[in-house]
């Protein structure tokens, strides 16, 4: 027979970390709230910046313009092709775009964002000066290591330019 304590103690660790499960940031082009829900989306760089790692980020219809680069040391999804309303995606029906405005490198992966996925979204307009050091290289992506996946993902519009 088992002590109840050591149940106990089971059924809270089990519990513990359910809870601690990857966490659903919604996202909007014109969000501002915590996240929790589309009537409460989050703006992307304020969900990138909040979410641990092994979160979604659930991007809604629309463009995202930045005018800085979106740097994420950590392994996150980032799914775009949501309409705003439930749970199920279109990415041809609601493109989720991020634009770099011709202006700043789109997105940054470091060290610790072992896969990575980016899934149903456009990057356009990247921009990068490229510089003597292979970290100046970039424009609508830098990548550190091998270690990002992008399906159904567009790269559009990408400008290198090199620096004297």
């Amino acid at each position: 027979m088992q002590h109840p304590v050591s149940v106990l103690f089971f059924l809270w660790l089990v519990t513990g970390t359910i809870a601690q499960a990857q966490t659903i940031w919604h996202v909007s082009p014109d969000g501002s709230g915590d996240g929790t829900s589309w009537a409460a989306a989050s703006s992307l760089t304020d969900a990138v910046d909040n979410a641990v790692a092994g979160d979604e980020l659930w991007l809604k219809q629309g463009t995202y313009p930045i005018s800085s680069t979106i740097s994420i040391d950590k392994t996150l999804e980032i799914l775009g092709g949501f309409s705003g309303l439930g749970n199920q995606r279109d990415p041809a029906l609601y493109p989720s775009i991020i634009d770099g405005q011709h202006a700043v490198s789109i997105i940054r992966t470091g060290l610790n964002s072992n896969d990575m996925l980016f899934e149903g979204i456009s990057f356009i307009n990247g921009y990068a000066d490229i510089g003597t050091d292979v970290n100046d290289i970039k424009g609508g992506h830098y990548t550190y290591r091998e270690m990002v996946h992008a399906l159904t993902t567009v790269f559009s519009g990408i400008i290198h330019r090199k620096t004297e």
